[in-house]
């Protein structure tokens, strides 16, 4: 958002957060700039000079949701100024601190992390997120290699090379997203991080790693689980999250007794971060 430019404010009534995470991917294609979810609602902001109603009716086209809504006018406001306020710095299991470039510094002995999320996704406030962040903080990357599929913000990318990974490729198919990540590798002084704009077709080119983490939904990770699996070393590790804890048994049927070991798991608020670790000898 830019700083006093008057916007709209949309509020959509969605419940379901698939269908959330849809309506804010293409409403950001279309021009929106700002949203904030909640259980049963989506908000998104569009500055008055880019808002029609035909764009919201495209929208509806387009992604075949077609949802309840508010349409309102704002106040000219510091949006700049608003957006701190509700950005607050996060510190996870006292080890990791997360914060923007306007925060103080963290507190002395935590990990800090310098985050500018923009329309990425990964701050550390969601609860799959943090899962992650988590799981990761308790993996032994010393010398390992690893691949951060749909990186958004690139925060685990730079949590794996500040605990010092020795290779880590991070992708994600979404422009904003990508371009987010490569200021966030700056501000964190990251250099051993090769950054891609694409999807699952990216892999491809990339050799197997020890530690391959997706967080990005139950529908994506199922469609492309078999590019992800093909990429994970025996002996490699395979964390996800995204997803619900109620859909476990479907990503837990792509995933074989014979081939894969469940590992740790995590869960908040019906989310869950899962490990799944590839038998077979180590190379």
């Amino acid at each position: 958002m830019t700083a006093h430019e008057p916007y709209y404010e949309i509020r959509i009534k969605i419940k379901d957060p698939i269908q959330r995470e849809i309506l804010t991917y293409f409403a950001a294609q279309s021009g929106f700039d700002g949203f904030v979810e909640e259980p049963d609602e989506l908000t998104a902001y569009i500055p008055a000079a880019k808002f029609n109603e035909e764009l919201l009716n495209a929208l509806w086209q387009q992604t075949g949701i077609h949802p309840a809504y508010s349409v309102k006018l704002l106040e000219q406001r510091n949006w700049n100024a608003e957006w701190e306020k509700q950005y607050p710095a996060i510190t996870i299991d006292n080890r990791i601190h997360i914060r923007a470039g306007f925060h103080p510094p963290a507190p002395q002995g935590l990990l800090e992390i310098v985050i500018t999320p923009k329309m990425s996704f990964g701050t550390g406030h969601h609860e799959t997120t943090e899962l992650m962040l988590r799981l990761l903080a308790d993996t032994d990357l010393i010398g390992k290699s690893l691949i951060d599929m749909g990186s958004g913000t690139g925060v685990l990318a730079i949590l794996a090379e500040k605990t010092c990974a020795r290779e880590i490729f991070a992708i994600d198919n979404d422009a904003w997203a990508y371009e987010n990540m490569l200021e966030n590798f700056e501000h964190n002084g990251c250099r051993k991080i090769q950054a891609f704009l694409g999807g699952a077709e990216i892999l491809e080119s990339l050799p197997p790693v020890d530690i391959f983490v997706a967080n990005i939904n139950r529908n994506i990770i199922l469609r492309d689980l078999d590019a992800y699996t093909r990429k994970v070393k025996p002996g490699g590790r395979l964390m996800l999250s995204g997803f619900f804890t109620a859909d476990l048994p479907v990503v837990q049927s792509r995933l074989p007794n014979q081939t894969w070991r469940e590992g740790r798991r995590l869960e908040k608020n019906g989310w869950i971060g899962i490990e799944f670790v590839r038998l077979g000898k180590k190379i």
